[in-house]
């Protein structure tokens, strides 16, 4: 492979490169680029690139390419008379510093926290026929830095800024997945990296093409775990329907991580086949699995979960509770207010406020009296789901205590506070209690509330 170090000012040679080859390809390559490209069975490679000096090797770019093109089918030769293909690569690093004070020392540490990178990738038949995508990406500095920095360029995040959105390996495999289809990616989604699958992963998505998906579901039964749960989730992102059978069956893998990422995209595709499967996966014994199973049913929004999802408030394990929650609000079942007024009481506040804002989702009026109660939660942020759901449920029983919440500790206590008062009664006080309280002592023998849902 060869490898070619530019020290010329970068930008310039950029702008050579552009003006020389053309702008980038902003689609898919057409038929007859595709039709080329595939037809090759060598390929020589050359990388161009312009890096901070003492910052060899940044990436793996020849390692991680000749990996991909393998995939694609294509050997990699290093003669570039004797090729049917030539891949160019050419890239611009720099490395970004910003300042850093020591806390409590008062000294200002410059450091190469930040990276950009540039460039583009081309491919070029034997007959001239090009295609070509550009990519740039930028890892920004971070406003804080645990443990130090590097003082040099070479150690600046350039890995990071290179597998980000936009920017090389994310544009490397869009480019050769849109010529070599989904197969190409379906064996990236093996490879060792897992920048790489998870980029092979992106890639079948956004390229979007049906023809994806068998290959997708042949892909749950690989041998290799890591391409079975990247295929899973790759079917939940793209969300056909096809997929579902393969992924309940999925449910029933020798891997944990399948099992999980089949349960997460069979919440994503959101088919009622898949409801009777995830209940019955509330009792297997990986307890992510458990818990996404929970998220899946509540995506689904079947009532035959109901009862499920109810006993699932009492799991053990608190994300499979707050999960259960969660999943009960979106539902919106009546059956599920008792069971939740009675996780209000749960000593894991994040049920807790799971189930205040499921319960404000349902809007049942049998909630307003133990949602008064939540108002007076030790945690702020139960306070403030307890407060937007008496907006949403109404009644004239909740003003009260909702102009006492104004003088709450927490600011977003106050605003939903606020929010729910002016929701229930049409009025817009604002933050200010005393006029809340002053128009409540006038108005509450006479007025009409604007909204107050009864309980069925």
């Amino acid at each position: 492979m060869k490898r070619r170090y530019v020290v010329i000012v970068a930008p310039v040679l950029i702008a050579l490169f552009y003006s020389l080859t053309g702008c980038a390809a902003t689609g898919p390559p057409s038929e007859e680029q595709r039709n080329a490209f595939r037809a090759a069975k060598t390929v020589w490679v050359s990388i161009s690139l312009y890096e901070p000096e003492g910052a060899d090797p940044i990436f793996p770019f020849e390692n991680v390419s000749q990996r991909l093109l393998s995939y694609a089918g294509l050997t990699i030769v290093g003669d570039a008379s004797a090729c049917d293909l030539t891949m160019e690569i050419r890239a611009t690093l720099k490395a970004v510093s910003a300042s850093y004070s020591s806390e409590g020392h008062g000294t200002s540490h410059h450091y190469y926290s930040g990276a950009y990178v540039s460039g583009a990738i081309s491919l070029r038949s034997a007959s001239g026929i090009v295609y070509r995508k550009a990519f740039d990406g930028y890892e920004y500095p971070p406003a804080f830095l645990y443990g130090g920095g590097s003082s040099s360029p070479s150690g600046a995040p350039f890995y990071k800024a290179l597998t980000m959105k936009g920017s090389f390996l994310p544009t490397m495999m869009l480019l050769l997945g849109e010529i070599y289809g989904p197969n190409f990616l379906i064996a990236a989604l093996g490879d060792n990296d897992g920048w790489v699958r998870m980029n092979a992963v992106e890639a079948l998505v956004k390229i979007g093409d049906a023809s994806a998906v068998e290959p997708l579901i042949a892909a749950l039964r690989n041998k290799e775990v890591v391409v079975r749960e990247n295929a899973a989730e790759a079917l939940g992102k793209i969300g056909d329907a096809r997929a579902v059978e393969p992924l309940i069956a999925a449910l029933g893998d020798n891997d944990g991580w399948v099992r999980v990422n089949a349960a997460e995209a069979l919440g994503k595709i959101g088919d009622a086949r898949a409801v009777e499967p995830l209940i019955a996966a509330l009792g297997d014994n990986a307890w992510w699995l458990r818990r996404n199973a929970v998220e899946a049913l509540g995506k689904i929004g079947d009532v035959r979960a109901v009862e499920p999802l109810i006993a699932a408030l009492g799991h053990n394990d608190g994300g499979v509770r707050e999960n259960a929650a969660e999943a009960l609000g979106k539902i919106g079942d009546a059956r599920a207010v008792e069971p939740l007024i009675v996780a209000l009481g749960n000593k894991d506040v994040v049920v807790r406020e799971k189930a205040a804002e499921a319960l404000g989702k349902i809007g049942d009026a049998r909630a307003v009296e133990p949602l008064i109660a939540a108002l007076e939660d030790k945690t702020w942020f139960v306070r403030r789901n307890a407060a937007e759901a008496l907006g949403k449920i109404g009644g004239a029983r909740a003003v009260e205590p909702l102009i006492a919440a104004l003088g709450d500790e927490d600011s977003l206590v106050k605003r939903e506070a606020r929010g729910a008062l002016s929701e229930i009664t049409g009025k817009r006080f604002g933050m200010d209690q005393a006029k809340w309280s002053k128009w409540w002592d006038k108005n509450k023998d006479t007025f009409k509330i604007k909204k107050e849902k009864s309980s069925e």
